[in-house]
């Protein structure tokens, strides 16, 4: 209904509201009626009993279901692991620290070790060093050619290891003295 403004009455629009939510709410209910659980849904959920056995019947096998639950759990309860029992399990950290201060502790650790970790793989040889040493396998005439010095690379334990003071510190490949200078151009100079 449109109400012009000399029409509107109150009652009128009151009326009108409660019809739309009696509306709304049968709605509503039909359509939880709808979607409620079967009884043989309820009955295998355990919240009726079923149908060809009496109510007390139901509530003392819940009531023996949930006795023998509190049992299993109060067995595990009382057998279970003491602290050093689930430290050399690794399962708690075995430390001294203040329980406040347990996780700043892990992260640290965990920190300390990532820090090792890319140290150790910035330090690891690089794949000509382990053509070279025979460990990674390639043709014998490119294994020839690195072993007799005819492909240069850089080792990649020195290309890692600078001093910070050095000015040649960013560039690993050039050698620190510059006294053999080649007519060739290294690709980093122009010509």
């Amino acid at each position: 209904d449109i109400f012009l403004a000399g029409d509107f009455d109150p009652l009128k629009n009151k009326e009108c509201l409660e019809a739309c939510n009696q509306k709304s709410l049968k709605e509503v209910l039909q359509l939880r009626l709808q979607q409620r659980r079967t009884r043989e849904q309820l009955v295998e959920q355990g919240i009726m009993p079923p149908l060809k056995s009496p109510a007390a019947f139901h509530e003392q096998i819940k009531s023996l279901e949930r006795a023998r639950t509190e049992n299993f759990l109060k067995h595990k309860i009382r057998s279970r692991p003491d602290r050093s029992e689930l430290v050399r399990m690794h399962i708690l950290e075995e430390t001294v620290a203040e329980p406040s201060l347990q996780a700043t502790q892990m992260k640290l650790k965990r920190a300390r070790l990532a820090d090792d970790l890319n140290e150790k793989i910035a330090q690891r040889p690089g794949p000509m060093e382990l053509v070279e040493k025979n460990i990674l396998p390639v043709d014998s005439s490119v294994k020839e050619a690195i072993i007799v010095g005819q492909v240069n690379y850089p080792q990649t334990l020195d290309a890692y290891s600078f001093d910070e003071d050095s000015s040649d510190a960013l560039s690993p490949e050039q050698p620190a003295s510059q006294e053999s200078q080649s007519s060739t151009p290294s690709p980093g100079e122009p010509k």
